[in-house]
C-alpha cells in the first residue's frame, strides 16, 4: 500500500490476521499487529526502499528486518503483492484507488473466476431500485424499507432522508404501455399511470448524492459534500 505521505508502506507478502488487528501506533509510527492467533507474514515500514521503524506483533518487538527483497521494477512502480488478503478489512477513512474490481469463484464454472469493474463516477452517489406493483393505477414506495428485496433487509425509517439529496429517480412499465410518472417526497416515492385502472409491474430505480456530515469533511469534497474531480 502506498501513500502520498513521506512515510511510504510496502506490504510484499501476505499478512494473515486471523481475529487480529493492525493499527499505526499515534506515537511512534510503528505498525502494530495484535489480538490473532498465528500472525504470519512479512510488513515492510519505510520511505522508498530505505526500511525503518519498528513492528510489534503480540507484544514483541521485531527490529532489524533489512531491507525487503522486490521487484525489480519497483523503483519505478508502486507495488502491491496481489496475493489473496484472507478476511474483512475495514477502513474508516476514505480510499483512493487507479481502478478496482471485485474477484469470486465463477458461480457456473469452479474452474474461472468473475471478474467485475467498481462503478466509478464525478458524484458521490447511492443507487437504490426495487420493483412496484400498481393499484388503481398508483403506488408508494417507501425508499428506506422497500430499498431491499425483504423489509426486514432495509434502512431505518429517515435514513434515506438524512443521507441523500439532489435525487433522481428512473421508472419502467414492465408490462403495458401505459406511461407512468413520480415524484419524491422525502423518503416516498410516488409513482402514477396514465391508466387509472392500471395494476401493471413498474420497476423503479432512484439515484441519490450524499449530503452527509461524513462526506462534507472529506478532503476531496466541498462542504457541500461534492466531489472536487480536478486537483
Amino acid at each position: 500500500m502506498t501513500s502520498n505521505n513521506t512515510n511510504t508502506h510496502f506490504i510484499y507478502s501476505p499478512l494473515s490476521i486471523p481475529n487480529g488487528k493492525v493499527s499505526v501506533s499515534s506515537s511512534t509510527g510503528a505498525l502494530v499487529v495484535s489480538g490473532g492467533a498465528g500472525i504470519g507474514g512479512s510488513v515492510y515500514l519505510g520511505s522508498d526502499l530505505n526500511v525503518s521503524g519498528n513492528i510489534i506483533m503480540n507484544n514483541t518487538k521485531i527490529t532489524g528486518l533489512g531491507a525487503p527483497t522486490l521487484p525489480s521494477d519497483c523503483a519505478t512502480k508502486n507495488y502491491v503483492d496481489t496475493k489473496p488478503f484472507s478476511g474483512p478489512v475495514s477502513i474508516t477513512g476514505s480510499l483512493s484507488k487507479g481502478a478496482g474490481t471485485f474477484s469470486i469463484p465463477h458461480p457456473l464454472d469452479s474452474s474461472k473466476k468473475l471478474v467485475h469493474s467498481f462503478i466509478e463516477g464525478p458524484r458521490c452517489d447511492n443507487i437504490y431500485r426495487g420493483v412496484a406493483k400498481l393499484e388503481n393505477g398508483r403506488a408508494i414506495v417507501n425508499l428506506d424499507n422497500e430499498c431491499t428485496e425483504l423489509p426486514e433487509c432495509g434502512m431505518s425509517q429517515g435514513t434515506f432522508t438524512a443521507l441523500n439529496t439532489n435525487c433522481s429517480y428512473y421508472l419502467q412499465n414492465k408490462d403495458s404501455f401505459d406511461n407512468v410518472i413520480g415524484k419524491i417526497e422525502g423518503n416516498l416515492l410516488l409513482i402514477v399511470c396514465e391508466n387509472e385502472n392500471s395494476t401493471d409491474t413498474v420497476n423503479w430505480m432512484v439515484i441519490g448524492e450524499r449530503k452527509d456530515s461524513y462526506i462534507k469533511k472529506w478532503d476531496l469534497s466541498n462542504s457541500k459534500g461534492n466531489l472536487i474531480t480536478e486537483w
